[in-house]
């Protein structure tokens, strides 16, 4: 199954919560990690959506002329932005995409990341995706099913089910009160009684943080990590 890759950007930040302000440095960190992604997959069809209103399509003739790249822009909600923070751009962003993004429209599916970041075993991700929707929980040491909430830097959905569960849910991020879209996505699950979406296999994830400035790299499992793993892909 070949899945499009939604790649989220924001070149100009609104939310006071980033530690990468630079425009500039925004701007490399992002088409260093889709050369990353080209490398992972060179026939992987990418959509990068800025919702600062940044044109990526001179950069990516220049960079990536041969590869499937299509460049969306729009501007988001700065001054909702300034009260919920960056998770209800991120949900802006992922809404836009998905509605104007050709590469998207014409399948059923689409993955998303956020930008500065790839994932090394992608084609493994997409392999194990169950046809709805695949994330990463973080879940409380030790414990099966109790999840603290959902990881929004990747993930892999099948477009309605989007819409459905996650298209209008970013409008109750609060990032300064702790309450980011992470734990928006973990509510959501929670509440509809999904079940059966973690992952099959750990994507293995890579690149810059935009909020801290940080490297990011996964913390690879345990063999008793891989088990639980294994019973929550089963049961949970």
């Amino acid at each position: 199954m070949k899945i499009p890759l939604l790649i989220t950007s924001s070149v100009y930040v609104s939310s006071s919560l980033m530690e990468i302000k630079d425009s500039d440095r925004r701007i490399e960190l992002t088409l260093a990690a889709i050369k990353e992604w080209i490398r992972i997959d060179p026939e992987l069809e990418i959509v990068i959506c800025d919702g600062s209103g940044f044109d990526y399509k001179p950069y990516v003739s220049r960079d990536f002329p041969n590869a499937k790249i299509e460049c969306l822009n729009f501007i988001n909600n700065t001054e909702m932005i300034k009260i919920h923070g960056k998770g209800y751009g991120e949900g802006e962003n992922v809404n836009y995409g998905i509605t104007n993004s050709e590469l998207i429209k014409k399948g059923n599916y689409f993955a998303k990341c956020t930008s500065k970041y790839w994932v090394e075993n992608y084609e493994e991700c997409v392999k194990g995706f169950n046809s709805n929707f695949s994330c990463e929980k973080s879940y409380k040491i030790r414990t099966l099913n109790k999840y603290v909430q959902c990881q929004t830097i990747f993930y892999i959905s099948e477009i309605e089910f989007y819409k459905k569960y996650f298209a209008s849910c970013y409008m109750r991020v609060d990032d300064f009160n702790d309450y980011f879209l992470e734990n928006v996505f973990g509510d959501v699950i929670r509440e509809n009684k999904i079940k059966h979406i973690t992952f099959k296999h750990q994507p293995l994830v890579y690149g810059l943080c935009g909020s801290s400035g940080d490297f990011y790299n996964t913390n690879l499992e345990s063999l008793i990590g891989k088990l639980f793993r294994w019973i929550r892909y089963l049961f949970y």
